[in-house]
């Protein structure tokens, strides 16, 4: 049973998304069994309770925590993620096409996502931020040509908001970001921002992980880049390889990671917030993830270091 603790009138977005994708036979997430409403409001929701190995970000660090006490190359190690991100990406790519078939699709609206990224940046309002540069970034959404569809999104989406189960993934919490009110929250966004949302998310589990083992130790920063580069690509490749995922996007390589770039910076901006508000001491990992999108360093290559 889950309570909603910010209650706001109408459906949740949670209740009302997982609901939409039970109707069209999306199976990898928890539909409703029962729902607690007052006056038209959701307050608590019931659903099955799914076994699971565990969720994302727990067996991602599993994954660094041999990965670093190994110091092999992941692919040696027991705990490679790789096969775990290849089927990642294949569900989050499938879900995508259930919400455009669940909610409908549109047409992109790049000054629209420019506007709603510089308001988030100057809400951070941090003096550890460069906003000038960030926001000139943002800004070539308003003259992009190429920029894919609109679509319903989770909204919200990172390790933490998986479960492995025996043979897939099973995506939770379709609330989105909740410090943002529920009408912003069903706007129609880019399923980039979901994928950002995850490349962000391995990187960010590789970060917290070598905090824990050793920042200074050059040996362990090798290992987390090369965790990180085999578990983005495999995720970034299991979501190609659903070929019904590929008309919600930008329809040029090269648009598509311009993009995916922009929305890894706004949610770096997200996280410098949230650290800020919820865990001041950890600020510094999202505020050196915006410095390095901003350098080009996070444009990942196509193969892993040596390690």
């Amino acid at each position: 049973m889950k309570v909603f603790r910010r209650v706001q009138p109408g459906a949740n977005p949670d209740v009302e998304v997982t609901e939409a994708l039970g109707k069209v036979g999306f199976g990898a997430v928890p539909v409703p069994v029962a729902i607690w409403r007052r006056n038209q409001t959701d307050l608590a929701v019931v659903r099955r309770y799914e076994r699971s190995r565990g969720e994302g970000f727990e067996l991602a660090t599993d994954s660094l925590r041999e990965l670093f006490n190994r110091r092999r190359p992941p692919r040696d190690c027991k705990l490679d993620f790789a096969e775990d991100a290849r089927l990642l990406g294949q569900n989050v790519a499938h879900l995508h096409v259930a919400l455009a078939e669940a909610f409908g699709a549109e047409r992109a609206d790049g000054a629209a996502w420019a506007t709603d990224m510089a308001a988030q940046l100057h809400r951070v309002a941090s003096g550890k931020l460069d906003t000038e540069r960030i926001e000139k970034i943002y800004d070539r959404l308003r003259t992009a040509a190429d920029l894919g569809t609109a679509i319903r999104i989770h909204g919200d989406l990172h390790l933490a908001q998986v479960l492995r189960l025996q043979r897939s993934w099973m995506v939770l919490d379709f609330e989105g970001e909740p410090a943002r009110p529920v009408e912003e929250r069903r706007h129609p966004s880019s399923p980039l921002r979901d994928v950002a949302g995850m490349t962000r998310s391995f990187q960010y589990a590789a970060a917290m992980a070598l905090r824990a083992h050793g920042q200074a130790d050059h040996e362990l920063r090798v290992l987390a880049d090369a965790w990180t580069v085999r578990n983005v690509n495999t995720f970034l490749a299991g979501y190609a390889d659903v070929d019904a995922a590929h008309r919600l996007l930008p329809q040029s390589r090269p648009s598509r990671d311009a993009l995916l770039s922009v929305f890894e910076l706004d949610k770096a901006v997200y996280e410098v917030a949230y650290e800020l508000a919820h865990r001041p001491e950890l600020v510094d990992l999202p505020v050196q993830a915006v410095e390095r999108l901003l350098n080009g360093e996070d444009q990942l290559p196509a193969t892993e270091p040596e390690a």
